[in-house]
């Protein structure tokens, strides 16, 4: 496994996410805008962000390193811990621990299109989602990067997109 340097850096991105669940029935998506951390370490990529209280995850940071070789890693620390690996065509085992305990989480990683590059890009991948074994979901998210420069010279973003009733926005 590679290893990568995890410091708490000044935010340089905006970080753009949108993800999508498929149930046997229903879907689910989300959207989210927020400042975040992206660079380059090798010949990886690094692209990191705090959650929210709209993710439900608040108090956790969230990292992703995007290898060359289509391999991505994600990695959340904090009030919720999740460890996952995406490799297209491969199985991974993860796990996601929260305060009622730990779930067994199984990837299987589709397509993944990586069109990062020095200056930010987009990030796609599409996955089926197990939990103790029993397919839960199918799902993707998409990531942009949008390199801004320090803190200091762009505003905050507004955040989540919302819908009228102040819920967060449902593609």
């Amino acid at each position: 496994m590679k290893s990568i340097t995890v410091k708490r850096r000044e935010n340089n991105a905006i970080i753009s996410i949108r993800g999508r669940q498929y149930y046997e029935d229903t879907s689910d998506s989300i959207e989210l805008m927020t400042d975040g951390c992206f660079e380059k370490q090798g010949d990886a990529y690094l692209i990191s962000y705090d959650e929210t209280a709209v993710t439900g995850m608040d108090g956790t940071r969230t990292t992703i390193l995007v290898e060359p070789d289509n391999r991505v890693t994600l990695t959340r620390i904090g009030d919720v811990i999740q460890s996952l690996i995406f490799e297209p065509g491969k199985r991974s085992n993860g796990h996601y621990s929260v305060e009622n305990g730990d779930l067994m989480l199984t990837v299987d990683a589709g397509r993944i299109i990586n069109r990062l590059s020095d200056q930010g890009g987009s990030l796609f991948v599409d996955y089926q989602l197990e939990i103790n074994s029993q397919l839960m979901s199918k799902n993707n998210f998409l990531i942009k990067i949008k390199e801004t420069g320090s803190a200091a010279d762009h505003k905050k973003p507004a955040g989540p997109r919302t819908d009228s009733t102040g819920g967060i926005k449902h593609a």
